[in-house]
């Protein structure tokens, strides 16, 4: 598939920006979008310029609400542990979630906290 204007395109980038047409859907206190950063460093750049796009398409600024989960200091892949709490913890703020399929997490663990706090998750 290619776009006469730029090129091949991205699939990754489309299917990210699909779901997101789809599943963010910002109201009440529910205005942020959780982006937990691939491992490659090429993909981190398409997922949040996705999360971002989404973000301004709903007149948001995404500065303010694009949560970019990272590894702790010194390591290179989140924890399922800590997403879990974090999705315990602040998960009522979240109208959805992506995440790498290469970030190393646990997908039915994560998809579990995620449906538990009401929020649309997808790996890519």
């Amino acid at each position: 598939m290619r776009d006469a204007v730029t090129g091949p395109v991205d699939t990754l980038s489309l299917r990210i920006a699909r779901f997101l047409d789809e599943n963010y859907r910002p109201t009440g206190h529910r205005l942020q979008l959780m982006v937990g950063l691939a491992s490659s460093a090429a993909d981190e750049g398409v997922f949040v310029a996705a999360a971002d796009a989404s973000v301004v398409a709903q007149e948001l600024e995404p500065a303010r609400r694009v949560a970019r989960i990272q590894p702790r200091p010194r390591e290179n892949t989140l924890r399922d542990d800590d997403v879990v709490y974090f999705l315990a913890r602040f998960g009522h703020e979240y109208a959805s979630a992506i995440f790498g399929a290469d970030s190393g997490l646990s997908i039915p663990l994560i998809t579990r906290a995620a449906g538990d706090a009401g929020i649309p998750v997808a790996f890519f």
